[in-house]
Parts: structure tokens; sequence; C-alpha cells
């Protein structure tokens, strides 16, 4: 038991770890991008609401997905002034095991909260015994 529960703290960690590496890629990519758009920052009051069918809408979001852009805005706002756009030079196998780790991190942490339980329930069910006795 104890080597198990050992185990999952350890990939518990990593997971940590892979997490917070992805978020300073992350971070370092977007940093250049998120400096130039404040000093340019300028506050936009006008809105334009456009209507697509669901094949235009379609495209639209594989154009968006192949795209360093983390918001549909910011990439219509580039493609409709013309700047230029960045392709993915992300790494989505990182991203695909990002996801797969935080699903595994959720399961660990409801057995370990199981086990908590269970350990709880059965020191209390002793005590009642030794009470009885």
């Amino acid at each position: 038991m104890t080597s198990y529960f050992t185990a999952a703290a350890y990939y518990l960690e990593v997971l940590e770890f892979l997490q917070f590496v992805h978020t300073c890629t992350r971070k370092s990519l977007n940093r250049r991008n998120k400096e130039m758009e404040k000093a340019n920052k300028s506050y936009r009051k006008i809105r334009l609401n456009l209507g697509l069918t669901q094949e235009e809408y379609q495209i639209i979001t594989n154009n968006f997905n192949q795209t360093m852009d983390r918001r549909i805005p910011d990439y219509i706002r580039k493609v409709l002034l013309g700047k230029p756009m960045i392709g993915c030079y992300r790494n989505r196998t990182m991203d695909d095991l990002m996801n797969v780790l935080v699903g595994l991190k959720n399961e660990l942490n409801s057995i370990v909260n199981t086990y908590n339980q269970t350990f709880k329930l059965l020191s209390t069910v002793e005590q009642i015994t030794e009470d009885k006795s």
C-alpha cells in the first residue's frame, strides 16, 4: 500500500512539474505579443456582429486551430486587418499529454480521497470496538 501511494504522489509531482513547464513556455511565447499590445493598446468601443453558416464557422475554427492565437476574436481581428499570423509552433503532443495527465491527476485525487475516507471509517470502527471491549 505504501509504495502505491508513494508512486501516486510521485506522479502528482511530475504532473505539477509538467504543468509548470507548459505554462512557462506558453507565457514566454505570448509575453512579447502582450507587451506590444499593451504599448499600442487602444480601447475597442465599436462592436461588429457577424452572422455565419455552420460551414463558414467550421472553416474559421479550423484555421484558428492552426495558429498560436488563444482566442477566436484575436484571430479574426488579425485576419480582417491583414496582420501577419504565426502558424502553430506549439508542441501538440505536450498539449495532448497535459490533457491526459490532468485526467490522471483527477483520478488519483479521487482514489486518494476514497482511501482517506475508508481509512477514517476503519479507524472509527476500531475505536468503537475498543470502547465496547
